[in-house]
């Protein structure tokens, strides 16, 4: 379903290295920005100089680290580094600054689905309010491809979405509404996404 070398970036709630190996395992990369506490080859990240390390030890994996220090970002200073599984000739600040675009987005949509407190609830319950999110989102797209062309208030979204004025966590919120989606559990106990139920 998702093809082998893509790319999945997390913020600092996400430094486990079980998801780090399930995602090497898959074929998949990964992008994790790093906490100020963490260790890289047993010294404390703050204290390496700027620059990239490759295949070093974190997290008890061997990865590459990409260290940008102390920058003020929107007004803030704050420490800036990630770990990645990306070979080091792909490791910039600029592949840091599309993280950021995420971030942005992220901010703006956790309160809707209860995320704010991501890094006081053990890894279980981070993951699988995750993949909750990422269900409803598959969702969403398949019912956005099964709704009628000439549906006008769909199209005004899907055009809003292109533009960057709405946020895919929104256009889904705003769909859901539209088609008045509710899921139900079947007798047999299966999830049953039904249109125009009340």
């Amino acid at each position: 379903l998702i093809p082998k070398g893509t790319v999945f970036i997390f913020d600092r709630e996400f430094t486990y290295r079980r998801l780090m190996e399930f995602l090497k395992d898959k074929g998949m990369n990964f992008v994790i920005r790093l906490k100020k506490n963490v260790y890289v080859n047993e010294k404390l990240i703050t204290m390496l100089p700027k620059g990239i390390y490759e295949g070093v030890l974190i997290h008890g994996i061997v990865a590459n680290v990409y260290i940008r220090g102390y920058e003020v970002m929107n007004g803030k200073e704050d420490f800036y580094a990630y770990v990645t599984s990306l070979p080091k000739e792909r490791l910039s600040w600029g592949l840091y600054r599309e993280r950021m675009k995420i971030e942005e987005m992220f901010r703006n949509e956790k309160n809707e689905f209860n995320l704010e407190f991501l890094s006081y609830i053990d890894e279980e319950e981070v993951l699988g309010r995750w993949l909750v999110v990422f269900m409803g989102a598959l969702l969403v797209i398949y019912l956005t491809s099964k709704v009628e062309k000439g549906e006008h208030r769909i199209k005004l979204l899907k055009e809003e979405l292109k533009r960057g004025i709405i946020s895919f966590i929104n256009f889904a919120l705003r769909i859901i509404e539209i088609l008045r989606l509710r899921l139900k559990i079947s007798k047999k106990g299966r999830i049953v996404p039904m249109i125009g139920g009340d």
